[in-house]
């Protein structure tokens, strides 16, 4: 994919339309950001640090992909008027054998080396808290380090309640 294209919505067939009345000669379609934008990207990398195992990872990142990367569809309720885009309408709207899948697998080709690529590259040592000398003597101002402090990107929860942005169908 070029970067010239990744500035487009990428679109994802999900099927036969299921709006009343079939609307949508073509079926239906999902449409997820062309990059992931910094809440997407903070949200899944705090899913994949507060996992407990690798099954856990998955479901609760490729869950901030699609609340965060979702952006347009083209359901109608029974008025022919846009469904909300909520993530509870995400949830709703996709189940696994209706389209979720593909938008699933969409988001993750779109998003993962983006997201977690970077953090391949990074060297595995912690980095210090303030910028460092050459001295050998302490910085009084660093402070200790610990270890154990949470990571900061652990500290975004990637499922909260907030409605996502209105969008046209």
């Amino acid at each position: 994919m070029t970067d010239a294209n990744r500035e487009q919505p990428v679109r994802v067939n999900v099927g036969i339309c299921r709006c009343s009345g079939n609307p949508h000669t073509d079926g239906d379609w999902v449409e997820l950001r062309p990059k992931p934008s910094l809440r997407l990207g903070l949200a899944a990398q705090g899913a994949a640090a507060a996992a407990n195992d690798v099954g856990e990872m998955a479901a609760d990142v490729g869950l901030a992909f699609m609340r965060h990367g979702v952006e347009a569809w083209s359901f109608v309720d029974n008025q022919g008027k846009p469904i909300p885009l909520t993530f509870a309408e995400i949830e709703r709207q996709l189940d696994w054998d209706t389209g979720g899948k593909e938008v699933a697998d969409a988001a993750a080709d779109l998003y993962t080396e983006a997201v977690f690529g970077p953090l391949d590259r990074e060297p595995s040592s912690t980095p210090p808290l303030t910028p460092q000398t050459d001295s050998t003597s302490p910085n009084p101002l660093s402070g200790p380090t610990s270890l154990n402090s949470p990571s900061q990107s652990s500290l975004f929860d990637p499922v909260d309640s907030t409605p996502l942005p209105e969008t046209g169908g």
